[in-house]
C-alpha cells in the first residue's frame, strides 16, 4: 500500500524524524509539487543506513526572481567528519538515491550540513 500524499505541512506525520525551516514555504511547495512527499518519505526511511542517528532537516530554497525551480533540500545534519560525511552521501547517491529519483518529478535535492 502506497502512503499518502502529503498535500500540506500539516500532513507530515510528527513521527518523521524532521525539523522544518519555513513550514509555510515547505507546505506551499508540497501543494505544487505533490510528488515531492514520496521522494521525502523514501528518502528518510533510506538516510539512517547510511547516516544513523543524525536528524533530518526540510528546507525549500526559493529564487524570488523566479529565474530557478524552487527546491526542497532533505538535509542530513551529520555528525561525522566532512570527508566521511561527503563519501557517505555520495555512497547513498550511487547505491539508491540517484536511480529513485530519476523516476520522479519532482525538485528534491539531499545534502548534508555539519551538526
Amino acid at each position: 500500500m502506497d502512503a499518502p500524499i502529503l498535500a500540506s505541512i500539516e500532513q507530515i506525520p510528527f513521527g518523521l524524524p524532521f525539523t522544518l525551516r519555513n513550514p509555510e514555504t515547505l507546505s506551499a511547495f508540497l501543494r505544487e509539487h505533490p510528488g515531492a512527499s514520496g521522494m521525502v518519505r523514501a528518502a528518510a526511511e533510506r538516510l539512517p543506513e547510511y547516516f544513523p542517528g543524525d536528524p533530518l532537516v526540510l528546507e525549500v530554497e526559493v529564487d524570488p526572481d523566479g529565474a530557478q525551480v524552487d527546491t526542497l533540500f532533505v538535509i542530513v545534519r551529520t555528525t561525522q567528519p566532512p570527508r566521511e560525511a561527503v563519501a557517505t552521501l555520495h555512497r547513498f547517491d550511487r547505491e539508491w538515491w540517484i536511480r529513485f529519483k530519476t523516476r520522479q518529478r519532482a525538485p528534491v535535492v539531499v545534502t548534508i550540513e555539519p551538526a
